[in-house]
């Protein structure tokens, strides 16, 4: 799975509205993930919101 990760970070889930900006991801830094690692990072509350 590729992933392009946010260039900002939040501590609150109800903020994501404020960094979700097509400026704010950046392909030079994109990287692949395997999905079940994505999956244990979701879960352990690492990581909040996934976009497709």
């Amino acid at each position: 799975m590729l992933v392009v990760p946010n260039d900002y970070e939040i501590d609150k889930m109800s903020k994501l509205y404020k960094i979700h900006k097509d400026e704010n991801y950046s392909e030079e830094f994109s990287f692949k993930i395997d999905k079940k690692e994505i999956e244990t990072m979701y879960n352990s509350g690492e990581i909040f919101d996934i976009n497709r």
